[in-house]
């Protein structure tokens, strides 16, 4: 698990990106995307 510390400057961080604009200055064009694929994958192994 994550140091809580780290998890709550992550989020103070994105608080303040979204209250001020920066986090839409920089990735507002989401927004517009009708889908997109962001990486997520799911791998699953069985060793012997």
């Amino acid at each position: 698990m994550a140091d809580t510390s780290v998890i709550e400057q992550g989020v103070n961080s994105l608080a303040a990106d979204l209250s001020n604009g920066q986090w839409d200055a920089k990735y507002g064009e989401i927004r517009k995307l009708t889908e997109i694929d962001l990486g997520y994958r799911l791998v699953r192994a069985t060793v012997d």
